[in-house]
């Protein structure tokens, strides 16, 4: 067991974190048995101070500062029992499937200055959602709790993202992440990006 009750083997993800408001900035996170996380990150944070955590391949976790730690500082979120559950099983997931899930994406991302785009299926429908980081051969798009995006999208489906044709790879609480058919080349993949 690791410092402030974090277990060694726990999974390590990546994410990023928001306090009070202000700009994202790039985390890693380890979940406690307590259901707390311990969150790496460059910078202070005031106890008590509001935090939004968007992890990866788990979704956002909102909670407040609470402990300071010698890696950054421990998150204690505050989900209702249903999405405690929800998140404890995806970082169940996580740790029998060790970095497979993670980290699908090999090139740079970034959170683009352009984050809404309207995601459409075959048939012409369409739901609004936010870019929460973008990459050269794929994006993660979060949308809100009515949309329930894990029942209505599913793995392999064919959708266009914004102007671009991309198919959907995987599903996770409100937000999905797509692979591009054609990915971005160097000269026009840049944080300006408009999809």
């Amino acid at each position: 067991m690791s410092a402030a009750g974090f277990p060694d083997h726990s999974v390590s993800v990546p994410g990023r974190l928001s306090l009070a408001g202000g700009p994202e900035t790039p985390c890693r996170a380890r979940a406690a048995p307590d259901d707390t996380f311990l969150i790496a990150v460059e910078g202070a944070a005031r106890r008590g101070e509001a935090a939004l955590c968007q992890l990866d391949r788990i979704g956002l976790i909102p909670g407040r500062v609470g402990p300071p730690h010698e890696e950054g500082f421990v998150l204690i979120p505050d989900l209702c029992e249903a999405r405690r559950a929800r998140v404890r099983a995806r970082l169940a997931w996580l740790v029998g499937h060790g970095r497979e899930g993670i980290e699908q994406r090999d090139s740079p991302r970034f959170v683009p200055l352009h984050r809404t785009v309207a995601v459409r299926f075959a048939d012409g429908l369409f739901a609004e959602g936010v870019i929460e980081d973008l990459s050269k051969s794929g994006a993660r798009i979060r949308f809100s709790p009515a949309v329930e995006a894990h029942r209505v999208w599913l793995p392999g489906m064919q959708v266009t993202v914004g102007k671009r044709y991309a198919l959907v790879v995987r599903t996770e609480l409100e937000t999905i992440a797509v692979r591009f058919r054609l990915p971005f080349t160097d000269d026009t993949f840049n944080p300006s990006v408009v999809l």
